[in-house]
């Protein structure tokens, strides 16, 4: 086959394989369901105009990194078709396949924010909020016993590793990238500043560059805005609210990796506190849950 031949057909090839992997994965997105939730519930899922329209740009994010990597590997075939025929400086190849693979193994480890095929065209909505725990309804603790439990639970906690659950599967399952990982993985300090008004805690870990630090009221029904804790955009709205023994934050996000999580904070008879998360991503149905344990900082 003559080399102008070869040429014209790597192009047309990799221009074909550029389009399908473009368009893999894209559907028209159906309406949003959203159905009138029970009266109970309708602070803690009701989303607000910012939070839809940042799910919106995150979705066009993720399709321009998808049109880079394939824009990326169609230039690639084509300079390496004119190199074979023309002699184009090797230089020139090296650069442009190295940049193809960088942008490869970002998508891998998940910097690259490509689109996966998932379900989302529907709301948290009702359904999300009622499969995360307990109901709303539970027995109210006293004024007393809700002192009691603040009291108990502020202060600064150290993580206690091998009490504590492992995190790999709860990152595998968030799809985390490497960084993030790690992050989560080596989190060894919390802070708690609870009062009858309000509910605070922070997370930190060895890598010092990632913190998490949430306020919430106390009542259970107003509703806060905060960053996502996996970093990603859009960010999640949460409650808090206490029982007789603990604090029960939930919250809830929109894509990407549409989900719940019901983190629930006490103080065990042994004076530690522990810190259980009962995870829910909806868009594939995975459910899963971990416990940390923390002692009280000296």
């Amino acid at each position: 086959m003559a080399m102008p031949v070869k040429a014209v057909v790597l192009t047309v090839v990799a221009v074909a394989s550029a389009t399908k992997l473009l368009s893999k994965g894209q559907r028209p997105l159906p309406p949003p369901q959203r159905t009138p939730p029970p009266t109970a519930l309708a602070p803690a899922i009701q989303l607000t105009r910012e939070a839809v329209q940042a799910t919106d740009d995150d979705v066009w994010l993720r399709h321009f990194g998808r049109l880079v990597l394939c824009l990326t590997w169609v230039l690639t075939t084509v300079l390496v078709a004119v190199y074979l025929q023309r002699g184009v400086p090797v230089l020139w190849v090296v650069s442009l396949v190295g940049t193809q693979a960088a942008l490869a193994y970002l998508w891998v480890v998940g910097k690259l924010p490509l689109p996966r095929a998932r379900d989302v065209g529907s709301t948290g909505g009702a359904a999300a909020v009622e499969e995360t725990g307990e109901s709303m309804a539970e027995e109210q603790p006293t004024d007393a016993e809700v002192a009691t439990l603040c009291e108990r639970l502020s202060g600064r906690w150290v993580k206690d590793n091998h009490l504590s659950d492992a995190m790999d599967h709860a990152s595998r399952e968030a799809e985390l990238n490497f960084l993030l990982k790690q992050a989560v993985k080596l989190i060894n300090n919390m802070e708690v500043r609870a009062t009858p008004e309000s509910f605070e805690f922070g997370l930190s870990s060895v890598i010092k560059w990632f913190k998490v630090w949430e306020r919430y009221p106390m009542d259970g029904e107003t509703e806060v805005r905060f960053r996502r804790r996996d970093l990603r955009r859009g960010g999640h709205l949460g409650t808090a609210h206490p029982t007789k023994t603990s604090v029960v934050v939930r919250t809830h996000w929109e894509e990407p990796l549409r989900g719940t999580e019901t983190d629930v904070f006490e103080i065990q008879d042994d004076g530690t506190l522990t810190m259980t998360a009962n995870v829910w991503f909806i868009g594939k149905d995975s459910r899963f849950t971990f416990r940390h344990v923390y002692h009280r900082k000296a």
